[in-house]
């Protein structure tokens, strides 16, 4: 029973992390573009500053349910797929609390901004799917 309540708990919070993400790059970005730079600083720093606030929580939840998942399986044959997926998740965790400090320091960097994210969700897809492998 613990490990089905775990896998709900991580699994809502990985939706949600990576819906985040999704949103922002692909929603928030296009709007950026869409928009008059005025009306943009109007709502994006403040959906971005309440996903942000909401990942703070968010993503320590997803980092303790999957270790507690990660030693509530046996190690078997798919150990070195778990493995994988754990580093490429606390790779993207890590990027994650990073990621003010990484998009400061190249901000005069045009393209940057915008493939940071694209990896980072090219990340979590590798992870997705490695899930799935399993």
């Amino acid at each position: 029973m613990l490990f089905l309540v775990l896998k709900i708990i991580h699994l809502s919070s990985v939706i949600l992390f990576v819906g985040s993400i999704f949103f922002i790059t692909y929603i928030i970005d296009v709007l950026k573009h869409q928009n008059p730079k005025e009306e943009y600083k109007l709502f994006a720093p403040k959906i971005s500053t309440r996903a942000r606030k909401l990942m703070f929580i968010n993503v320590p939840i997803v980092f303790l349910s999957g270790l507690a998942l990660l030693f509530m399986y046996d190690f078997t044959s798919i150990a070195v797929l778990m493995w994988l997926k754990v580093a490429l998740a606390l790779g993207v965790i890590v990027t994650f609390f990073l990621s003010d400090w990484i998009v400061k320091k190249t901000d005069h960097i045009h393209w940057f901004h915008h493939f940071f994210h694209h990896a980072v969700i090219f990340v979590m897809a590798l992870v997705v799917i490695l899930s799935q492998l399993m």
